[in-house]
């Protein structure tokens, strides 16, 4: 996994949003890897919906459905789904 991956998690568990937002943002620059690209995705996307940015969480699950591979992002699909379903809603 990738440390700045790693360590935006564990910012978030402590609730420094600034500097997790800024690793998750690094982490997807920094990767090359498909699977992990999608992960960070997911987390930002629940990070921003958390943030209440709901145009940004939807655009991350947008792209989430359009670039994850349905059998190995399966759990980043699923959360995905859950918030374009929840923004829907809000509408």
């Amino acid at each position: 996994m990738n440390l700045k991956f790693q360590k935006a998690l564990f910012m978030l568990d402590n609730r420094q949003f600034e500097k997790a937002e800024i690793l998750l943002q690094q982490a997807f620059e920094e990767t090359e890897n498909d699977f992990e690209r999608i992960q960070i995705t997911a987390c930002y996307a629940e990070f921003l919906e958390d943030m209440e940015r709901f145009d940004e969480a939807y655009e991350k699950a947008v792209y989430i459905l359009e670039n994850a591979d349905e059998y190995d992002n399966d759990r980043e699909r699923e959360t995905a789904r859950n918030i374009i379903e929840r923004m829907d809603l809000r509408e």
